[in-house]
This record gives C-alpha cells, sequence and structure tokens, in this order.
C-alpha cells in the first residue's frame, strides 16, 4: 500500500498568530461595512457601562451626527444625563426622541419619572398613560403612574394601578407595600394587613410592612399581634425609635 504523504504543519505558536490576524481583518471588514453611527453608539454603550457618562454623551452625539435615526443613541444620552442629574437636559432629549418617534416607549416612561421627580404630577400622568398605550404589560409604568395618583390623593386610581402592577408581576414588593400605605391612610386596615402580609411573603424583613402591620393591629385593638410585630421590626433594626414608642403605649 501506497503511503500517504501529509504536508508538513505550521507550528502552533505560528497557527495561533495567523489566527489572530485573520479575526483582526475580519473585524476591520467589518467594522468598514457597519452603518454610520454604529461604532460611536458602541462606544458610547462602553463608555456608559464604565460610569463615565460625559465621554458616553460625546460618543453619542458623534453617533448622531452621523445617522440622526439612531434610537439607543438618544435612549444613552437621556439615561447618562440623568445620572449627572442634568434634568432638563434629559427631558430635552427624549423630547427629541419623541419628535421623532412619538408612540417610544422608553422615552415617554422617561419623561413620566422626570415629570414625578420635578412633581409635576399631572404632566407624568399623560407620560406614563401614553407608555401604557404602546406596553400595557410593563409593570413598572403602572406602579410610576400609581405614585403620581397617589401623590395628587387620587387615591381609587393609586390602588387600581399598584394592583395592575402586582398583577403582571406579583412579586413586586414595592407595589404591594405603597398600595397598603394607601390603604392604611383610608382607614381600610384590614386591607391593608392583607397588602402587608404579601410584602412579608416575599421580604419577611421589610421594616416598614412590620411596623405598619403593627400599627394596624394596634388601630383595630388586637394588642398582642401589634406587640409581635413592633419586636419583629425591633429585631430588624432595634434602632427604629418609632417600633420602641409603640410598645410603650
Amino acid at each position: 500500500m501506497q503511503d500517504i504523504e501529509f504536508a508538513d504543519q505550521p507550528p502552533m505558536e505560528g497557527t495561533m498568530r495567523y489566527l489572530f490576524a485573520v479575526f483582526a481583518v475580519l473585524a476591520v471588514l467589518s467594522s468598514c461595512h457597519m452603518p454610520p453611527g454604529i461604532n460611536a453608539q458602541r462606544e458610547g454603550h462602553m463608555f456608559r457601562k464604565n460610569y463615565e457618562y460625559k465621554n458616553a454623551i460625546a460618543s453619542y452625539r458623534t453617533a448622531l451626527e452621523q445617522d440622526s435615526s439612531l434610537t439607543k443613541a438618544y435612549l444613552g444620552i437621556g439615561y447618562c444625563q440623568i445620572e449627572l442629574m442634568d434634568f432638563a437636559d434629559a427631558e430635552t432629549t427624549y423630547g427629541q426622541l419623541l419628535a421623532r418617534q412619538p408612540r417610544n416607549e422608553q422615552a415617554l416612561y422617561r419623561l413620566g419619572q422626570l415629570n414625578l421627580h420635578r412633581e409635576n404630577y399631572q404632566d407624568a400622568v399623560g407620560f406614563f398613560r401614553q407608555a401604557l398605550s404602546v406596553n400595557p404589560g410593563f409593570a413598572d409604568s403602572h406602579y410610576q403612574l400609581g405614585l403620581a395618583h397617589g401623590r395628587m390623593k387620587n387615591y381609587p386610581e393609586a390602588i387600581g394601578e399598584f394592583r395592575a402592577a402586582v398583577e403582571i408581576n406579583p412579586r413586586f414588593v414595592d407595589a404591594w407595600y405603597t398600595m397598603g400605605n394607601i390603604l392604611t391612610r383610608l382607614k381600610q386596615r384590614d386591607k391593608a394587613l392583607e397588602v402587608y402580609s404579601r410584602v412579608l411573603q416575599l421580604d419577611s424583613e421589610h421594616l416598614m410592612a412590620l411596623y405598619m402591620s403593627g400599627d394596624c393591629f394596634y388601630s383595630l385593638g388586637r394588642y398582642k399581634e401589634a406587640v409581635r410585630m413592633f419586636e419583629r421590626t425591633l429585631k430588624v433594626n432595634y434602632g427604629y425609635t418609632a417600633a420602641h414608642t409603640s410598645l410603650k403605649k
């Protein structure tokens, strides 16, 4: 049988150098065929991940100069401006995006948050409602809308939004707790206790749910249960003065 001759194989080190060179060339060729602005946008994402927000904004702006339709660049700028607490600039950025895409859910949601922060509650309600018209399944939009209603003392509407939030995400602790808070304010303490119990099922050491449960029990004349809750509160935070005061009643 005739022997089969094999070609000489290059040393492993040389093979690896060759592969790295091929990958580098492919990367360059790939970047050359990318749409304008994508590289700058990616650079912005990298800076943002490293908390270099001013550099990120500069890169995103370069991306938009090359392609003004890059949605993620607008959103990236707005995010960085919020992190830098440049809220007015962030509002302008999201407004610019909405001028191009009136139903951009993220821009509507962020504008709702910004107006909530600035205590422009009616405007916040409008933006969150628009965001929910685009995506009714986003629990946090319902929650934030509930907060805006709560600040305006529209309590039934607030409770409705918190319920919508926990229907979408049953583990949404803040939505459960804030709903309980409003029910307590409305003196619907039995319902509030049911809601606080849901919070404590999710987080057994939730300080305020423990304390507010004790407060509700006390108001209902269920003193032993109130004492138990105040004691549990102090196990979580012994320095919580309100629980000590309540135990002395």
